[in-house]
């Protein structure tokens, strides 16, 4: 039954955690891990309206991979992701679905 249940979700590596704490929170039925599953998916969604202004800066060329690894400028990369983690904190698992964003500002 449980495997049938996980099966119908799509879990990815970016959002293993989110699944995991909805686990824990229907086994146990607490407060603590309802808020530590609510203060996920508020990340999540940071996470995701902070990149969509992002995103339609570049026309939606990085969700088409329409950028060129070879030209990306690894010092801006790593300033970049510094700059932001200096704002808003490390990024999470689920975060790093968005280095591409920071990876296509810097390209040549």
């Amino acid at each position: 039954m449980e495997v049938e249940k996980m099966e119908k979700v799509n879990i990815n590596s970016r959002t293993v955690k989110m699944h995991t704490l909805m686990e824990i929170f229907a086994r146990e039925q607490t407060s603590e891990s309802l808020a530590e599953y609510m203060e996920e998916v508020k990340s999540m969604k940071e996470y995701d309206r902070i990149f969509a202004k992002f995103s339609k800066f570049f026309s939606g060329k990085i969700e088409a991979k329409q950028y060129d690894p070879s030209n990306i400028q690894f010092e801006c990369l790593k300033e970049s992701i510094d700059y932001y983690e200096s704002k808003h904190g490390r990024l999470s698992d689920y975060g790093l679905k968005y280095i591409a964003y920071f990876a296509r500002a810097c390209e040549i």
